[in-house]
């Protein structure tokens, strides 16, 4: 249980704060300029994905060969590091030109957030693969919790603009990354990289570079092209939505995977196929009992959340929108984090790109019909529909690939319970208002971890 969910806090701190931040802010900053904010994230993260991700996984794969030789490869990581931030600082300023809609300031911003989170995602794994949980979890959560601090100084001082807020809660992350660029810097390790180093990293990595450049695209293909057809003031709102409905999502499904997909590895490695169905089944039951209740919560309490904390110009559209995003988002959680790391254990790499690819191509299409007749309906309805085509194909060629029974016993019974809790819910609200959410809420909750318990559930992650 432990190994599952070690890093908890370090993944739970920052993306409460992200909500919080988007909450908050959302009630001072107008709609369009919050589009903005949310178009410098959503860039930054796609450049990431693009760029350094594949680096990341070559790192951690690389770092314990080396390491069974005495070096350590932590500068030569940072020099190849450089290109994919050149290339994204260029791409900051290269969509300036395209796009009268933004400025050099929204492209430096942009640059300044490349740049602070390219390092810190690095220096993190840096921590990570040395078991420096310690350090990385007092780093993770004091970092969002000063950078709101400072971005609502920022604003309260200077005026209620997107510049600031991005200013304040990115200094802190460009400090964090500067200490833990100091921190790599002063291990010995080899100086620069050599060709067979390098050999080494696309012979691992590179027919993930693909995979991550269409992972990438589909993630953010339905706020670029609302964004597009409908204006920075709709993306604004969908970003205020889609913080309410994905990030507790992809928090839970992350916490898992940060300590259950070393396990699978190691048990593929040492019992073969075998070994994979077993920390397979323990995984897939540990997704499910964390993320299924999540996601009933947020279909049946979308209202509630609307009612308590949004403004009217995002009330009106967020109770569907959430509700649709949250779909997406388990869809999307259960596909990367479970099924399609069967395709990463035998190395076929090529089936992520072969069901990717159609999927990214439905999407588009769907998000050209439906956005314009339903904005901020039809950019949800669109990443819904993709990450389901995309998870449809995944099942059938991970079946092919290995053995593995997806769906279980165990997940049905936690798949029951949620039914009934979600039933529960639902009606508390309906008969009492918010009153009975929250009574009803609570209740659940604790009838749920009892039930699993009792059930066997539980036992299932042991050993």
């Amino acid at each position: 249980m432990k190994k599952y969910f070690g890093y908890a806090p370090a993944l739970i701190v920052p993306r409460l704060l992200a909500i919080v931040t988007l909450l908050v802010f959302a009630r001072i900053i107008p709609p369009e300029r919050i589009g903005l904010y949310s178009l410098v994230i959503l860039f930054g993260e796609y450049l990431d994905t693009v760029f350094m991700r594949w680096i990341r996984a070559s790192y951690t794969r690389l770092y314990y060969e080396y390491g069974r030789r005495g070096e350590s490869i932590d500068r030569a990581i940072v020099i190849l590091m450089v290109p994919g931030i050149a290339f994204s600082v260029i791409f900051a300023f290269g969509y300036v030109l395209f796009d009268s809609h933004y400025d050099k300031t929204w492209a430096t911003l942009l640059s300044l957030y490349v740049v602070a989170n390219f390092i810190l995602y690095q220096g993190l794994q840096f921590l990570r693969v040395r078991g420096k949980s310690r350090l990385y979890i007092i780093i993770e959560t004091l970092r969002p919790i000063l950078g709101f601090g400072f971005a609502l100084m920022l604003v309260s001082w200077f005026g209620a603009e997107y510049e600031y807020l991005l200013l304040g809660t990115q200094s802190f992350t460009a400090l964090a990354a500067l200490f833990l660029l100091w921190k790599i810097l002063k291990v010995d390790s080899i100086s620069r990289p050599t060709k067979l180093f390098i050999k080494e990293i696309l012979g691992y990595s590179g027919p993930l570079i693909g995979s991550f450049l269409l992972a990438g695209t589909i993630l953010i293909l339905d706020r670029v092209m609302l964004e597009k057809i409908a204006g920075t003031a709709a993306l604004g709102a969908y970003a205020v939505s889609y913080q309410l409905g994905r990030p507790a999502l992809d928090m839970l499904f992350n916490i898992i995977n940060i300590g259950g997909f070393p396990k699978l590895v190691q048990a593929y490695e040492t019992e073969g196929d075998d070994g994979a169905r077993r920390i397979f089944r323990q995984k897939s039951v540990a997704i499910g009992l964390v993320t299924l209740p999540m996601l009933t919560f947020i279909l049946v309490s979308a209202q509630n959340m609307t009612d308590l904390l949004l403004k009217d110009e995002y009330a009106t559209v967020a109770p569907v929108t959430i509700s649709l995003i949250a779909m997406a988002a388990f869809i999307r959680g259960w596909t990367r984090f479970l099924i399609d790391q069967i395709f990463l254990l035998r190395k076929t790499t090529s089936d992520l790109i072969w069901k990717q690819a159609p999927s990214l191509v439905l999407m588009f299409v769907v998000c050209l019909v439906l956005i314009p007749s339903y904005g901020i309906y039809g950019a949800a309805a669109s990443a819904l529909i993709g990450n389901l085509f995309e998870a449809t194909l995944s099942i059938m060629r991970a079946r092919k690939r290995m053995k593995i029974n997806i769906f279980g016993r165990e997940l049905m019974i936690i798949l029951l319970a949620c039914i009934l809790g979600g039933g529960v819910i639902w009606t508390g609200r309906i008969l009492l208002g918010m009153p009975g959410w929250i009574g009803a809420s609570v209740l659940t909750l604790g009838t749920y971890g009892y039930a699993m318990k009792h059930l066997g559930i539980l036992s299932v992650l042991k050993g």
